[in-house]
């Protein structure tokens, strides 16, 4: 009998035992869950603030009346906003993946490709102001000022460059016309045959000229 109570005692005390393991364990394995909903949940703000972000980014692109771009080490477009569609007359099926000097006039390739390999040869990363003619589907071109970031791996490498080209022109059309009006102007007060001549305020003084009023 004394056994019997022995062995009892001893199950007794290993149930307990593994009682405890088991509501130990249970425990664990309670705050691991904890921690791996913690984990999702925070996941999923980031992936929700991510997609949020990408939104309001594709929004503000799509927005910008200018041409967006960007070209991959080989030189081929790898992405566009919806207004460099509506310029070029293009789908973005149509010219994504096709080289960049595809879009450029003739004429202003030489300017293009070594302004480019001085971008390679001097690492440089931002480029401002290069204006060129770009081509559009209709066989029409239009005046574009770049404006460019580039990218390198640490060798050295070109990797990516992200652009935006700002068309300009009608301000080189507008310049154009200032400039003829300012000829014309010239031209008639020099060769008029009347005497002109010009005096400014405050003084009145004779500031200019023409051939005739000398001859006087």
């Amino acid at each position: 009998l004394w056994f019997l109570v022995r062995r009892y005692r001893l199950a007794l005390a290993e149930s307990h035992e593994a009682a405890a393991l088991l509501s130990e364990h249970v425990a664990k394995l309670g705050e691991t869950n904890l921690m791996l909903e913690v984990e999702n949940a925070e996941r999923r703000r980031i992936q929700h603030a991510l997609q949020e972000s990408e939104e309001r980014y594709r929004s503000l692109l799509n927005n910008i009346p200018d041409i967006v771009y960007s070209i991959n080490g080989k030189g081929e477009l790898l992405s566009v906003n919806q207004e460099s569609l509506k310029i070029f007359g293009y789908r973005e099926e149509e010219i994504l993946g096709r080289p960049f000097t595809n879009i450029i006039h003739p004429d202003d390739m030489s300017l293009v490709i070594n302004s480019f390999l001085e971008e390679l040869r001097d690492l440089r990363e931002y480029t401002s102001g290069v204006q060129l003619r770009i081509l559009l589907r209709d066989g029409t071109s239009r005046w574009v000022e770049e404006h460019s970031h580039a990218r390198f791996d640490e060798e050295g490498n070109f990797i990516q460059e992200e652009g935006v080209l700002r068309d300009i022109t009608d301000r080189l059309k507008a310049q154009d016309a200032l400039q003829e009006s300012e000829e014309r102007y010239r031209s008639l007060f020099e060769y008029s045959r009347d005497a002109i001549i010009i005096m400014e305020p405050p003084s009145w003084r004779c500031a200019r000229v023409n051939r005739m009023a000398l001859d006087m």
